[in-house]
């Protein structure tokens, strides 16, 4: 049995405007994508769930339980480029609702969600570093991997 073990490197990273009919595979596959080029960190996705702490009287410790999830925030940094309409239209998202977004591996794996431009950060740090976004997201649905 051979292991195959999979680079980030090619991974692409598209934005759709319109968000889907249903939040399915279908849905988000119906869906006209833009590239946004110069993603040069794609961050990472966390699936985490909400914990509460439960003390029972009748016992002398105290334990976490999971009761839910929490749908995962995202981080990426993209390069600065002036006339790439994907990335146009996820800086314009900040101001606006929520966007379908399709991340596609080098391998075929396809990752699709929605979510919401909750942050826009200038990258400029020091003289010999290129201009870049930090853009943040906080995702809306459950992401589906395909």
């Amino acid at each position: 049995m051979s292991e195959h073990v999979s680079l980030a490197v090619g991974t692409t990273v598209s934005i759709s405007p319109t968000l889907p009919s249903t939040y399915d595979v279908a849905g988000y596959r119906a869906l006209t994508y833009t590239p946004i080029k110069g993603v040069r960190d794609a961050g990472d996705i966390a699936e985490q769930h909400v914990t509460i702490t439960r003390a029972p009287i009748h016992l002398n410790y105290s334990y976490q339980e999971r009761v839910g999830r929490v749908l995962p925030s995202l981080s990426w940094e993209i390069l600065r480029l002036k006339n790439n309409s994907g990335q146009q239209m996820l800086l314009d998202a900040f101001l606006g609702d929520a966007q379908a977004f399709q991340i596609e591996h080098a391998d075929g794996t396809q990752l699709y969600f929605s979510a919401t431009v909750k942050g826009r950060t200038r990258v400029i740090k020091e003289g010999s570093t290129l201009l870049a976004y930090r853009i943040e997201l906080d995702v809306q649905r459950e992401v589906i991997e395909v």
